[in-house]
C-alpha cells in the first residue's frame, strides 16, 4: 500500500485484462485513475458548462486577464522543469564521468600489481 494513500489496494495485486473484450477494459471503472479523479473532473466539467452558457446566452464576457495569468504561469512552470531536466542530466553525466574515472584507476592500479607487468 503507497504510504501517502494513493492507492487504495496493494501494488503487487494485478488486474487481468481480456484482450478480446475492448469495450470492457474502456468501460471499466475499478482499478483505474477515474477513482482518483472523478470529483475534481465532475466539477470542472460543470464549472466549464457553466461558463460557457454564461458567455454564449447570456453575453457575459469575463475578459481575457485569465488567458495571459495561464500562459504566464504555464510557460514559467515548462522553463522551470526544463532547467531542472538540464540540471539532473548534467548531475547525472559527472556521477558517470566520476565513475569512470574511478573504474580507470582501479583497472590501471590493478594492471601495476599483476605479476609479470601485463
Amino acid at each position: 500500500v503507497c504510504v501517502g494513500g494513493l492507492w487504495s489496494h496493494p501494488r503487487n495485486s494485478m488486474i487481468l485484462y481480456n484482450g478480446e473484450d475492448w469495450w470492457g477494459i474502456i468501460r471499466r471503472y475499478k482499478g483505474t485513475v477515474w477513482t482518483t479523479i472523478l470529483n475534481p473532473f465532475v466539477f470542472l466539467a460543470f464549472y466549464a458548462s457553466f461558463s460557457f452558457l454564461a458567455t454564449s446566452y447570456l453575453q457575459m464576457n469575463f475578459g481575457s486577464a485569465g488567458h495571459s495569468v495561464l500562459g504566464s504561469f504555464m510557460s514559467f512552470l515548462l522553463v522551470f522543469r526544463a532547467n531542472v531536466a538540464y540540471e539532473r542530466y548534467w548531475e547525472g553525466r559527472t556521477h558517470t564521468t566520476q565513475l569512470f574515472s574511478a573504474l580507470r584507476d582501479v583497472i590501471m592500479l590493478t594492471c601495476l600489481f599483476m605479476r609479470g607487468g601485463q
